[in-house]
């Protein structure tokens, strides 16, 4: 192909989202203390105190606010004017027969160490009642009674009476850790001694003790190659999962020190192999740093926005990080965000609005954006809302394609280059094959370039510049046939 034409296009930047939390940003509202600077924990529990607190969940049909109060073998709700004021009393205490015990039993109405949990669309709660090895379903979990409150569903058990921790198969768990459902129904859950994570497809209707549809981490539903395998579709200890809207299934594969990315997960054969990976360079590397940086992790609760950004409680960097436009970053890349510290080498404990102890699961407001993280240690959960961020300058943007917008091919594959160049800089230069999955990053800037494989017919390849103040351009399409 030796006719050449570059096209030159005038894009304005635009912001990618009006609001957003920024690096080392105070927390606004805690659950579970009086104040920013308390970490007690009573004796006896009440109806606003925390012991041990693992995981939050929003229910977005009426905005009740659900914590995984571990310690209290309970599961606290929050009603939505209460949970946007600092120390209040919980309304419900799913796992207990009154808001002062904390107890624990294998039946239809107690836990036993809830880590874990999740609110669907449909107001449903999923609680992964770890010790007990099972996961509970509670239908319209905001309209429950406050205490005595029976599940409606249990599934890695045949029953609300046994908690069998056995080998594994397609309807047993092992210690699960962590529960997401996305958009579907379909539920995902970290099995974590197990070392797997398992999909069960319309979960809400599944009967009690139901097969497992699918599994990632291990080749199939008897196996568990142990612990220490570090590949690109093994796990050790995952602990958190989250869900997105473009179905992306994210794994924090905790021991292995790193969070994993399967695309299109929901329609994954058992065992299959991880599309990408943070925390590490590539799949077969476990490798802690010390001290952090902005692209290392010890991971362990995951969170996704509306905008494709990933949430990563760091654990044992005590600290949470984002990752913006998640699903498009290239293996081992930096995070965009830290809170719970002043930066992203810092590793300080604290008790404070800014900062983290052991921050655990955490979980993005659907309606409002505000971040929710269970700060464990300090025996708390917190809120924090986007700040209102002013829009840089309209910095013109131009992106330059070599060639023709409709190209015809008889080659598999084609070479795509040009330029950009933006007032603020560059960050990269994005592409997209097809309309569905996620971006990928192409060679290069200012000067850029990419390797298309093509599919025979009709071609759709979508380029998008991203500036350096996390501005995006309006896109570039190409159309073209393979012949």
């Amino acid at each position: 192909m030796k006719a050449r034409l570059a096209l030159f296009l005038l894009l304005p930047c635009f912001p990618l989202v009006a609001g957003q939390i920024v690096t080392h940003q105070a927390a606004d509202i805690v659950l579970g203390q009086a104040d920013f600077v308390s970490s007690t924990v009573p004796g006896t529990p009440t109806a606003a105190s925390m012991s041990g607190p693992t995981s939050v969940a929003v229910d977005p049909t009426t905005g009740k606010v659900f914590v995984s109060d571990s310690g209290n073998n309970r599961v606290l709700r929050f009603s939505s004017a209460n949970a946007m004021l600092s120390g209040s009393d919980a309304e419900a205490f799913f796992g207990q027969v009154s808001s002062s015990s904390n107890g624990h039993a294998t039946t239809q109405k107690e836990l036993y160490g809830p880590v874990g949990i999740a609110v669907d669309k449909n107001g449903t709660l999923w609680v992964a009642d770890s010790t007990n090895n099972r996961v509970l379903r509670f239908d319209n979990a905001s309209a429950k009674p406050a205490v005595a409150i029976n599940a409606d569903g249990v599934l890695g058990q045949p029953n609300f009476s046994t908690n069998n921790a056995a080998t594994p198969t397609q309807a047993t768990m092992n210690s699960p850790r962590s529960v997401a459902v996305d958009a579907n129904g379909t539920l995902w859950v970290a099995d974590t001694d197990n070392n797997r994570v398992l999909r069960f497809d319309d979960a809400a209707n599944a009967i009690n003790g139901a097969n497992a549809d699918g599994v990632l981490g291990q080749p199939g539903f008897t196996i568990n190659f142990g612990n220490g395998l570090t590949t690109q579709y093994t796990m050790y200890s995952p602990y958190g999962v989250a869900a997105d809207a473009a179905g992306h299934l994210w794994v924090a594969d905790s021991f292995n020190v790193r969070v994993l990315r399967f695309d299109h997960a929901a329609s994954l054969s058992n065992g299959a192999l991880a599309s990408g990976v943070l925390g590490q360079a590539n799949f077969v590397t476990a490798t802690p740093s010390s001290p952090p940086t902005a692209a290392s992790l010890a991971p362990i609760g995951l969170a996704v926005d509306a905008a494709g950004g990933l949430w990563v409680g760091d654990f044992g960097n005590r600290r949470a990080l984002y990752f913006n436009q998640a699903a498009a970053k290239a293996n081992g890349a930096a995070a965009d965000i830290v809170i719970g510290q002043t930066n992203f080498t810092s590793k300080v404990i604290a008790t404070t609005a800014t900062g983290l102890a052991a921050p655990f699961g955490l979980v993005v407001d659907p309606t409002t954006g505000a971040l929710w993280i269970a700060d464990a240690s300090n025996v708390r959960a917190l809120h924090y809302t986007p700040q209102t961020i002013t829009p840089p300058a309209a910095a013109g943007i131009t992106l330059a394609v070599s060639g023709k917008k409709k190209i015809t091919t008889t080659a598999a594959k084609i070479v795509i280059k040009g330029g950009a160049a933006c007032a603020d800089g560059v960050a990269r230069v994005e592409y997209r094959i097809g309309k569905k999955g996620g971006y990928k990053v192409a060679a290069g800037t200012t000067a850029w370039r990419f390797k298309a494989g093509l599919k025979p017919g009709k071609n759709t390849i979508t380029i998008r510049a991203i500036g350096a103040a996390g501005q995006t351009s309006s896109p570039v399409v190409l159309r073209v046939t393979l012949q």
